[in-house]
């Protein structure tokens, strides 16, 4: 089996993912990031190095982003966005980040592919990705399709913010990393 063969039903998973997004989800979190004046970004595993990238490029956007845990992030205050994942919707890490974000006057926001959970009810904001996570039928094991279906769902965060303010692919590389 070629490579090309062997991604197509990768492929064709995501596809049916992004078929199945609720109508809004995308621009209600371009909305909230758009209208945050710091975004702090929050996550765990193979899913946490998704939003680690997410939190790169929103910086790359001119954005006051950041990741979670940096020595040099800056506080959390009134009005910022903290971004975080449970994809099964019970993370207890996320859970209790989402509830100190609060009591911040900040607001939260949780990446799921959960109906409920204790995460979800702590957050402000929940964008849910519709994939298979650990349980169920994919090609990939372990919640692959989430993980990806979550990296490309970032990355068209990015790509509408990139729209609205009309950044180019060069404007954000001029504020990428030239020493790492």
């Amino acid at each position: 089996m070629t490579p090309a063969q062997q991604v197509a039903p990768i492929l064709a998973e995501q596809a049916a993912v992004f078929a199945r997004l609720a109508p809004g989800t995308l621009d209600g979190a371009v909305e909230a990031i758009a209208a945050a004046p710091r975004v702090l970004v929050w996550g765990a595993g193979r899913t946490g190095f998704a939003l680690m990238g997410f939190a790169m490029r929103l910086g790359h956007l001119g954005l006051d982003a950041h990741w979670l845990p940096g020595v040099t992030t800056p506080p959390l205050r009134q009005g910022d966005l903290l971004v975080t994942n449970a994809s099964r919707g019970d993370l207890p890490s996320a859970t209790a980040f989402l509830r100190h974000a609060a009591t911040l006057g900040a607001r939260g926001a949780v990446f799921t592919a959960a109906e409920s959970g204790a995460a979800l009810d702590a957050a402000d904001l929940v964008w849910r990705i519709p994939a298979q996570v650990w349980e169920g039928d994919s090609v990939l094991p372990m919640g692959g399709q989430y993980e990806i279906a979550l990296w490309l769902f970032c990355d068209l965060i990015v790509a509408r913010l990139m729209e609205r303010v009309g950044l180019s692919a060069a404007d954000l590389a001029a504020r990428h990393a030239t020493v790492a």
